[in-house]
């Protein structure tokens, strides 16, 4: 359980300092789940009525060890993960996304006109997005399927957070077409047609100058040499650098129309990995989830979207 959880469960419980006997551990591994040969119990604590956590290991299908620590009440178990288990039917018991109209409505677009609904993510500098959408087209949909399609930049990624605001800064129509046009666009084309619509790029290149962390610094270089090539400018110090980023994000700013436009945008942006991509627990892309919020597997994507 990660210790912000952990740490709202315990809270204003009454915390037993004596690790617990055999005998007491028994009266919470007494069930389908947790009685059994591959689960060993090395200690536990009670931490309130009827509640505990519980240290072991259980072997794996190779004979590997792997460690758990987990809290239980002996009807559920709640993991390191956090994710929660019936102790009888030892099925994980998920909470429901809810109500998805809202959802809906801040797609950055959707294809298909089926009645099985998808939600994808992605972003247009991820390799295995760019595979992925090869073959993402309207005509390759099976008629029974419709997909939302929200942006969901990752941080390692520089172009990714300019891709997205570029893409939901068109027509609702004309996004799905634009999409797929930057995402096979080659780097020094796509850092012109991005700062049409954003600066994210020289904002995280300056950032990263200054950056403690030694692989963000050198994760931007590459960003620095797609800048170098696109204008054919060698930067011969450092201060060069820095005044032309500066000069990118000053004259973006400027321009007020273009800026209240971004400033717009980058809310919807928000939105869309605050509330959908949250409440689906999304962590990568692409990413796809059926509309009861079950993750489809990649190898799936294909037979469950795709007409052959």
């Amino acid at each position: 359980m990660k210790k912000i959880i952990a740490g709202t469960l315990i809270a204003g419980l009454s915390i037993s300092a004596m690790a617990m006997s055999k005998e007491e551990i028994a009266k919470y591994t007494n069930n389908k789940l947790l009685g059994n040969d591959r689960m060993v119990i090395l200690s536990g604590k009670e931490i309130g009525d009827n509640l505990a956590i519980l240290k072991g290991f259980t072997t794996a299908p190779d004979g590997s060890k792997i460690p758990f620590q987990f809290v239980t009440n002996n009807k559920v178990v709640i993991t390191s993960g956090g994710q929660v288990f019936d102790t009888e039917t030892k099925q994980e018991i998920k909470v429901p996304i809810g109500d998805t109209s809202e959802f809906k409505k801040m797609a950055t677009y959707s294809i298909g006109k089926g009645n099985k609904e998808y939600f994808l993510f992605t972003e247009p500098e991820c390799p295995y997005c760019k595979n992925f959408h090869k073959n993402f087209k309207e005509e390759n949909l099976k008629d029974d399927v419709k997909v939302y399609v929200y942006m969901y930049p990752l941080n390692f990624h520089f172009f990714a957070k300019d891709g997205a605001i570029a893409t939901l800064s068109q027509p609702e129509d004309k996004r799905a077409a634009y999409y797929s046009k930057i995402i096979s666009m080659p780097e020094q084309e796509l850092i012109k047609e991005l700062e049409k619509y954003s600066f994210n790029l020289y904002e995280r290149i300056l950032n990263s100058m200054n950056a403690l962390n030694q692989r963000e610094a050198q994760n931007s270089q590459r960003y620095i040499e797609f800048v170098s090539k696109a204008y054919n400018k060698n930067f011969n110090s450092r201060v060069e650098l820095i005044d032309f980023c500066k000069s990118k994000i000053e004259a973006f700013k400027k321009d007020k129309a273009r800026y209240s436009q971004y400033q717009k945008v980058t809310k919807l942006l928000d939105k869309q990995i605050g509330e959908p991509a949250m409440a689906l627990g999304v962590s990568g892309t692409p990413s796809i989830y059926t509309a009861e919020g079950e993750q489809v597997e990649g190898q799936l994507m294909s037979k469950i979207l795709y007409k052959n």
